[in-house]
């Protein structure tokens, strides 16, 4: 689901995600919401403000991290790596998607979970070889920052790993 917003403000999810059905009746969203790190989505999400959210981030914009490494200036065995890694996870999240959430949340625990350790463990030592700064420094940056986020749906089956479901 979309919302298309002609600013960039904090109040417009907060908008969106209390809501309205009808006049008079009034709704207010609980879940997880599987996001890119835009920080409008903080205040809607703030556990004292709104009990009952969460957000998760989504593999697509940390992979776009990469890609744009790659397109920025010829070869990168870091991006590369990093792209192989995340290949496997989501080819994974594809055979995961028929799955009842249950199920889902198993698989992801038993495949998924060594494969997100594996990522993790990489990435902090490739960023330690890397100078602070760089656009690699940045891509790699960008998933460890978020990755309670990233990881969130190896904690819930019902949790999408990516935004960009619409998109593929």
């Amino acid at each position: 689901m979309y919302d298309f917003c002609l600013g960039r403000g904090a109040q417009y999810p907060i908008e969106f995600l209390r809501g309205e059905d009808r006049p008079g009746g009034r709704r207010s969203w609980q879940g997880t919401l599987v996001r890119d790190e835009y920080a409008g989505y903080d205040s809607a999400l703030d556990p004292e403000s709104w009990p009952g959210r969460t957000g998760a981030g989504c593999i697509a914009h940390a992979r776009r991290k990469c890609d744009e490494l790659l397109k920025a200036g010829g070869g990168s065995s870091v991006a590369d790596e990093v792209l192989r890694r995340m290949a496997r996870i989501w080819r994974l999240e594809r055979e995961f998607a028929g799955m009842g959430a249950p199920r889902r949340l198993a698989a992801r625990q038993e495949l998924a979970k060594p494969l997100w350790q594996d990522l993790h463990e990489w990435l902090q030592l490739e960023r330690a070889r890397v100078a602070d700064g760089g656009a690699t420094a940045k891509a790699i940056d960008y998933s460890l920052n978020n990755w309670p986020a990233l990881t969130r749906n190896l904690d819930d089956g019902e949790c999408r790993f990516r935004t960009t479901t619409s998109k593929t």
